[in-house]
């Protein structure tokens, strides 16, 4: 199925986008944009994807959340049933813990290679409660406690430094699709398309979610409260400091544009 998967084509019922706009924003997306986020023809599924990789500890970095790449980079499980099975990387067997990232490995590569049985099979006895569920290891600083906000400090500081050094990153992908991948960046932190092309500090600070109600518009969903959309996300604390995890800075690619181009991108994305 993966191999005949297409991204979604925008709905028709959603307004066809104005075609001079799209030109102007094809232009503008291939002057602002291209150089990290390949372009692709949305039914094209033979050619190489190019990637580019964004590096966290480099200077030209796109500044965005940190927490997503080093929360799956520095967390750790018991293997339960996966303990003994071989990592693609390496190869090694894994213990009785490893890192959760060489367990994903290990579950898709035994799917790839003929396995998807014993997978399937596993899966379903967990979902099933018929085998215990992976067990989390918490960080135990020096003091032998987990409960203290000093070592939480401690395992947080030290988790980030080998996630940086380790040259943990962001992949900028091609953006065939995006408009229906509402809410934007890594975390979920802006809202709209429309948001993400304005600068950091112009950018919604707190939205409503949980409608499925779209915004043809900016491209989004619907961010105003409402009985469906409750759950008021927010991007700072009430001092005005940023929550870690919910942070909406970073990428400010095109924000430099008039809002006549903003739209035109936007529409260009639309047919992506």
């Amino acid at each position: 199925m993966l191999t005949r998967l297409r991204p979604p084509a925008w709905p028709a019922i959603f307004g066809i986008p104005e075609p001079s706009a799209v030109a102007k924003g094809k232009t503008l997306f291939k002057d602002q944009c291209e150089s990290c986020h390949a372009s692709i023809d949305r039914t094209d599924l033979k050619s190489e994807i190019r990637i580019k990789q964004t590096w966290l500890r480099d200077s030209e970095t796109p500044k965005t959340d940190l927490a997503m790449t080093c929360n799956a980079y520095g967390k750790r499980a018991k293997t339960g049933v996966l303990q003994g099975t071989v990592t693609p990387r390496g190869p090694h067997k894994l213990e009785n813990e490893a890192p959760v990232r060489d367990m994903v490995q290990v579950t898709i590569g035994g799917a790839i290679n003929n396995q998807h049985w014993a997978v399937m099979k596993s899966i379903a006895l967990s979902f099933l409660r018929l085998q215990p569920d992976p067990e989390v290891i918490p960080f135990v600083g020096a003091s032998g406690s987990d409960d203290t906000e000093a070592v939480k400090a401690f395992g947080k500081a030290k988790a980030l430094s080998e996630c940086l050094q380790a040259g943990r990153g962001y992949k900028a992908r091609p953006l065939n699709g995006i408009w229906a991948t509402a809410p934007y960046l890594h975390n979920g932190s802006v809202p709209t398309l429309y948001d993400l092309l304005l600068p950091a500090d112009e950018r919604p600070k707190s939205f409503y979610v949980g409608s499925r109600e779209f915004d043809p518009n900016k491209v989004g969903f619907v961010t105003t409260e409402s009985a469906e959309n409750s759950f008021l996300f927010q991007t700072r604390d009430a001092s005005g400091k940023i929550i870690d995890g919910n942070s909406n800075i970073g990428h400010e690619y095109g924000t430099g544009l008039a809002k006549s181009d903003r739209e035109a991108v936007v529409a260009y994305l639309k047919t992506l």
